[in-house]
């Protein structure tokens, strides 16, 4: 990178082997192509053919194949259809559920596709990015995606966000001018332009340096890909855990049928329909179906976007959160707190807007100002010093619109990351006038005089004390400081003269940053928890010691370090440090990257979140990785959680729901185990009760399919919370004892009350353990009545089909044995 930014473009254009006039020639771009494109390999995505292949690495599709290869060698040919279609309706259902994902990654495709206006052969022609090569001429104006990284040859005026590559959260004004000094981090480099990056105003023309992965962006997209794919833990989990249960089940029913009598030889049928109804309850469309409705939940609720529903499990094992202090602990506002001007400190609400130093103060603070507003409605836009400026001044009867007329900008100089002010010039009444603001070191170095009860005078020495100790006082205070200036011009000035030079200093203005009311409640429960809070913050050191103790993290001086503290420190002070460490202030993103990676690289599971493709890596690396606010649809996709609200008080979220979570899916897969358990009995019963007379497979495939699979989804969403295992014997007790009991006395019928008990008990079960009709649960009480309407149509179609008709006993017998359970049931939830 070196190389480029430090050296001319001629020296650039010359070492790439290109032609600033005539471009490179297509055979030679078709050479270079070959030997390096311009594609980005973006994360996660899978060909049709990867998908079946992870499909084909489930336990559960091969016990199915067993399952139906037994069906098929003891031609039980209706329960290998069945079973068969089961199989094969779960695995197009997964492939559609994957390859909806994957489309989801589709939207990112636009970083390898957008056009760009190249000079080859000496003309100009329209390529996709996909074509570029080093050493290409591109021209880019207004609205440009940059589809390389570029080294500006010529620019009129350009002006770029670059936020989605480096982070930094402003407009950038960019030259081709070489730079002499070293730089930090990439957002200090504005002779360049990075891929991903959009041109605001402007045009000109570059060079391509860099493409593809070796791009800056392909860089923090090829950090992505090197990292561990996070699984899907929970349903990994719940698929294994199901397995386990439903070989426990066969072992159960195998156990029975060597109980009862008869020769194991001669119960092949009863074998076979004891796995069948194990096997046909669509478990992977109610684990699809439960993780929407939680990911719904948790989105209206909470305000998280689930993307990875392994972050729930993995919440329980974090031992680091890294945050950044505003959003999370500090609102993201500002409000004017007090005043430096006139060697006075002023009160926020103890001015006198008719003093001339302050006065000035405030009209700079409102013209040297991006914020966007309207008088009418006190509608104000912008980022967080600009709106607190221009709320302060309409309290005060000085309006930005009425600013923005009287002061008519003529331009904007450009801000760097070296030299931290923002410098207006606009036309006055009176002629121009530069005002700036922003740093205070950097513009008092710009600054000659000072402007003191409205009279210009040189600044001294004994001057810039006072002005420092006021600023000192204000950070020990914890507030936030900005100074300002200005500087009178009697003629236009351009925008190549050294105009922050000679300013006059004004004054200073204190900002807060409020904090949470909650914040050091959120501190002390993260503490409790047993993990480390590590927070980010722009403050300055004292500030931020301030802030530190304020919210009870801290204790001493030594556990907060800045940024140009760190840079100055070899790796094994770094390590030093580090492991002290609990604030850091001001630090570039390339060292947050390598603080964060130390962590990682000691077994540390942390909670990192990120708002810009800067962060790409920290949000990766993490075992919680959150997108806070981002516009980065990139980063949306790759981080675990989506929130606009609190890092903390989403991680606490979702620890809580994983809870919930697990309640959900013991409730659902205890309900599994207790109605399988009860056919299996039910089956072994009719063997022994009916002489070995088997008719059951259809029977068992609508119960399990119309009726227990949304009666186990009902259990695990609607259920009332865990049971003693007191209780879940007696259930087990009623939902075994109580159609044994009905084969036992209606042994002409058995198939039909068998249907007609199972489906009715698993209603009245729902009924009695779940919160199905509780205060606005439309939702439980829909599925509900949907059970209730496959219940009833599935007796209806028997009876049609099969011609079969209740007898006055079976119907006494049946009502009565439904009463029992239900009253059973209800004595067993009251126990």
């Amino acid at each position: 990178m070196r190389a480029y930014y430090k050296n001319t473009w001629i020296n650039v254009v010359k070492d790439l082997g290109s032609d600033v006039h005539k471009g490179l020639d297509e055979a030679e771009c078709n050479v270079r192509r070959e030997e390096e494109g311009n594609k980005l390999s973006l994360p996660y995505k899978k060909a049709l053919l990867n998908l079946l292949l992870e499909i084909l690495k489930q336990r559960y599709l091969y016990v199915f194949i067993i399952v139906i290869g037994f069906f098929l060698y003891y031609n039980l040919y209706p329960m290998a259809i069945i079973t068969a279609s089961l199989i094969l309706f779960i695995l197009i259902m997964k492939i559609y559920h994957d390859v909806f994902k994957e489309k989801e990654i589709e939207i990112l495709q636009n970083l390898n596709t957008t056009q760009v206006l190249v000079l080859r052969d000496g003309i100009e022609k329209l390529v996709e990015a996909e074509s570029l090569v080093k050493g290409d001429i591109v021209y880019f104006r207004k609205n440009s995606i940059i589809a390389a990284d570029i080294r500006i040859i010529d620019s009129e005026d350009i002006k770029v966000d670059e936020r989605g590559v480096t982070g930094d959260n402003f407009i950038k004004e960019k030259y081709s001018v070489k730079m002499e000094d070293d730089v930090n981090s990439i957002g200090e480099i504005n002779n360049m332009l990075f891929r991903g990056s959009i041109i605001k105003s402007g045009q000109g023309k570059g060079v391509v340096v860099e493409v593809g992965n070796n791009t800056q962006l392909g860089k923090l997209v090829k950090i992505i890909n090197n990292t561990t794919e996070k699984k899907d833990l929970i349903i990994k989990k719940l698929q294994n855990k199901v397995l386990n249960i439903a070989l426990c089940l066969i072992l159960v029913h195998v156990n029975l049928m060597l109980v009862f009598p008869g020769k194991f030889t001669d119960k092949v049928v009863l074998l076979a329909q004891g796995i069948f109804a194990i096997t046909t309850i669509l478990i992977p469309f109610i684990m699809i179906y439960y993780g929407k409705f939680i990911r719904k939940k948790i989105y209206e609720e909470d305000k998280i976007t689930i993307n990875n529903f392994s972050v729930l499990e993995l919440s329980k094992n974090i031992k680091i959160l890294f945050l950044e202090k505003i959003g999370n602990l500090s609102k993201d506002e500002l409000y004017v707190n007090k005043l430096y001007s006139n060697d006075q400190i002023y009160s926020f609400n103890k001015i006198d807007s008719g003093d001339i130093n302050l006065r000035r103060l405030i009209d700079i603070s409102v013209i040297c100002n991006n914020a966007k507003s309207n008088n009418d409605n006190n509608w104000i836009k912008g980022n967080m010093y600009e709106v607190a400026y221009a709320r302060y001044g309409m309290e005060h009867s000085i309006h930005k619109g009425s600013m923005d007329v009287s002061n008519r900008r003529k331009f904007e100089l450009h801000r760097s990351s070296s030299k931290d002010i923002i410098t207006t010039v606009n036309k006055t009444k009176r002629g121009y006038r530069a005002n700036s603001r922003g740093d205070l070191e950097s513009l008092l170095s710009s600054c000659t005089h000072i402007l003191i009860n409205g009279i210009e005078r040189e600044l001294t020495s004994e001057d810039i004390i006072k002005i420092k100790l006021a600023d000192l006082n204000f950070s020990k205070e914890g507030l936030l400081t900005e100074g300002f200036a200005y500087r009178s011009f009697n003629y236009e000035p351009s925008s190549y003269e050294n105009i922050e030079s000679n300013l006059v200093f004004v004054g200073i203005i204190a900002l807060e940053n409020p904090l949470f009311d909650d914040a050091r409640e959120d501190i002390k429960n993260i503490l409790d928890d047993g993990i480390l809070p590590v927070i980010f913050t722009e403050d300055n050191k004292l500030q931020a010691e301030v802030f530190g103790r304020r919210i009870g993290l801290i204790s001493n001086e030594d556990q907060v370090t800045s940024g140009v503290e760190l840079e100055a420190l070899s790796d094994e002070e770094l390590i030093s440090v580090v492991s002290k460490a609990r604030i850091y202030c001001r630090i570039s993103p390339e060292m947050k990257n390598k603080i964060v990676s130390l962590y990682n690289s000691d077994g540390y599971n942390f909670v990192a979140e990120g708002k810009t493709l800067g962060d790409l890596s920290l949000v990766s690396l993490a075992k919680v990785g959150i997108a806070k606010e981002s516009f980065s649809m990139l980063l949306k996709k790759i981080a675990d959680i989506h929130t606009e609200e609190s890092s903390i008080k989403a991680f606490f979220n979702l620890r809580k729901r994983y809870n919930e979570v697990e309640e959900g899916i013991k409730r659902g897969i205890t309900f599994y185990t207790l109605i399988v358990l009860s056919e299996i009995f039910m089956l072994n019963f009719q063997y022994f009760f009916t002489s070995g007379n088997l008719e059951m497979e259809y029977y068992i495939a609508l119960i399990n399919l119309i009726i227990v699979t949304p009666v186990i989804l009902i259990n695990a969403l609607y259920g009332r919370g865990e049971e003693s295992n007191k209780k879940l014997i007696l259930r087990a007790l009623l939902f075994i004892i109580i159609p044994s009991f009905a084969i036992y006395f209606l042994k002409e019928s058995y198939s039909l009350i068998v249907l007609f008990l199972l489906g009715g008990m698993s209603i009245l079960d729902i009924i009695i353990n779940c919160r199905v009709f509780s205060k606005g649960n439309f939702k439980g009480l829909k599925l509900l009545l949907v059970t209730m309407l496959g219940y009833a149509l599935s007796i209806v179609a028997v009876l049609f089909i099969y011609k079969i008709s209740f007898t006055p006993i079976t119907l006494i017998i049946s009502a009565w044995l439904l009463f029992i359970f239900l009253l059973g049931g209800l004595i067993i939830r009251k126990w």
